[in-house]
């Protein structure tokens, strides 16, 4: 599992990596079926769970369930947002003698570099393995 930093705007960054990872990997074959979009939620939802239980120690479990809830639609708009900015991608005209597959996975490429430069290299480890694991 994919454990965040302490420090909330790094911990948002990572999120925001984890979340662009796992939707290009998911978008690679040029679809994105509803196993792929569960499984994007699911993994969401239990690094959110992960977070909150390691950084708030109350034990009223309303408060959690509601900080849950909280963070998981933020982090539903940007896994919208980052759906749709892929899917732009894909859909994006190239020159005539460009393989328009191999222009989508550059232009991945350098989008998750660009992300992913920001983080932690062990995060990029972690991040690899949700998707050989599933």
């Amino acid at each position: 599992m994919v454990t965040l930093s302490p420090d909330p705007e790094l911990a948002r960054r990572e999120m925001h990596g984890l979340i662009f990872y796992l939707t290009t990997v998911s978008f690679i074959d040029g679809e994105f079926d509803p196993t792929e979009t569960s499984f994007v939620r699911d993994t969401i939802r239990r690094v959110i769970q992960d977070r909150v239980s390691s950084v708030v120690k109350s034990d009223d479990s309303r408060e959690r369930e509601d900080l849950v809830r909280t963070l998981e639609t933020a982090f539903e708009a940007l896994f919208e947002a980052t759906r749709k900015e892929v899917t732009q991608v894909l859909h994006e005209a190239v020159a005539e003698a460009e393989a328009q597959e191999a222009f989508v996975a550059c232009r991945l490429e350098q989008r998750c570099f660009e992300i992913f430069s920001e983080l932690d290299p062990s995060l990029h480890q972690a991040f690899f393995g949700l998707r050989t694991n599933s």
